[in-house]
């Protein structure tokens, strides 16, 4: 198989095939249109009299084209190798196999960067075992994942890491790498192209944007030391040792939440662009959620929340320069219809023409590659009053993997048999 820029670049190839196919049926379809035009006259197409021609079967419509689709789970690797001490890896085929019955070619894995190292600072190959499972589990059903690559070791509590961390720069979700461990970096970044050698792409950090994944409350985002590491990363792949040199990058999506601490998404895009991130990447990252605000867009919930998407992909369009592809590499609604205090919070059935919405216009983006889903299964036994853990499109309780309406719309989307054919997917 193709490493991950060689199927980058053949992306835009399909476009191309795409336009020709529409130029076709439309061609043909001018032609139906002379030969009604003329047999409702009474004369053939060579304008001698004579009878209609036989009813044709239409064209065939031209399919919106969405080349890469699947789900993000952080579970893939940990909680789910970690079931049934006779069959550990159980829940986790399972839970690929509910993926791949979706209609996916990709998965996003994220691998923690502090969750691959030990005590004194070498790998866990107990942990990257893990990861390779889950990869393997994949690629033996034909999905190609997106390789998550965040989380700098930082000491703690919880886990006994060493700290690589930037003073002061140890809260939140995950930190980024002090300087000083930037050849550390540079060495996950190979292993990991190396390890996993029929990833679709490795994306670089997630929502650094957000003090929650750059380091916390006392730690500022930085555009510039995270192009700094997409750098660093291309250059690691160029250097020796690198199975794959041209590797695919993607960058991070960022957190579109207008809170305390996080620079707003479009400003720290722009200063990345400015910063040279485009020299680096073979695609930009976005997680469009809709806002709170989103919620007046439309009278209908769903469609609400599908507008206030498709308001962010216009404005990143507009950021992001062309010809450069725009993976979404989240996007989600919730089904936490229970959440009273927020508009986002929807039915499972509104969840599942929200997702619908949202996917239909993904695929119609040209500039679209990519369009990941947040996320595969509920949270909701772990936090069951938070928004972000009904996110799944498929529950948890009271059966694992119980498919909701928003599975079975995905599914028909991407040409899967639906077994609820009752399901208003919109």
């Amino acid at each position: 198989m193709p490493n991950g820029a060689k199927r980058v670049r053949g992306l835009a190839a399909r476009r191309r095939r795409r336009w020709r196919w529409l130029a076709v049926a439309l061609a043909a379809l001018a032609v139906l249109l002379l030969v009604w035009r003329l047999t409702e006259h009474g004369e053939s197409p060579s304008g001698e009299p004579g009878e209609a021609p036989a009813a044709q079967a239409p064209e065939p419509e031209v399919a919106a084209d969405l080349p890469y689709f699947g789900f993000n789970e952080l579970r893939w690797s940990i909680s789910w190798q970690m079931g049934d001490p006779a069959d550990p890896d159980r829940s986790l085929r399972l839970a690929v196999d509910a993926s791949a019955g979706a209609g996916v070619n990709t998965n996003r894995l994220p691998i923690p960067w502090n969750d691959i190292i030990d005590p004194a600072g070498g790998w866990d190959e107990g942990a990257w075992a893990r990861y390779r499972d889950a990869y393997e589990e994949m690629v033996a059903r034909g999905v190609a994942p997106i390789v998550l690559l965040y989380a700098a070791p930082r000491g703690g509590v919880e886990q006994a890491d060493p700290n690589w961390a930037p003073p002061g720069c140890t809260g939140g979700f995950a930190s980024p790498p002090d300087p000083v461990h930037d050849a550390d970096w540079q060495a996950l970044v190979v292993r990991a192209s190396n390890e996993f050698d029929q990833a679709l792409a490795l994306q670089i950090w997630n929502e650094p944007n957000s003090r929650d994944y750059w380091g916390g409350e006392t730690c500022a985002p930085d555009p510039a030391r995270y192009v700094q590491l997409v750098a660093l990363a291309r250059q690691a792949l160029s250097g020796s040792g690198s199975e794959h040199p041209d590797r695919a990058l993607v960058s991070a999506g960022l957190n579109p939440a207008t809170v305390p601490g996080t620079i707003e998404w479009r400003d720290y895009l722009e200063a990345t662009i400015s910063a040279g991130l485009l020299d680096y990447v073979q695609a930009v990252g976005l997680h469009p959620y809709p806002l709170r605000g989103d919620c007046d867009r439309a009278p209908d919930p769903a469609l609400a929340l599908s507008r206030g998407m498709d308001a962010q992909l216009a404005q990143a369009a507009a950021i992001v320069p062309e010809p450069t592809p725009i993976w979404v590499t989240e996007f989600g609604a919730s089904s936490a219809a229970g959440l009273t205090t927020d508009c986002r919070a929807l039915t499972e059935a509104d969840q599942a023409r929200a997702l619908s919405a949202m996917y239909d216009s993904l695929a119609a983006d040209d500039r679209v590659e990519v369009a990941i889903v947040h996320q595969l299964v509920d949270e909701h036994l772990s936090y069951p009053e938070q928004l972000p853990n009904h996110f799944g499109v498929m529950r948890d309780a009271p059966a694992f993997l119980e498919p909701k309406p928003a599975y079975w719309c995905l599914a028909e989307r991407r040409g899967r048999p639906t077994v609820d054919v009752t399901i208003d997917c919109g």
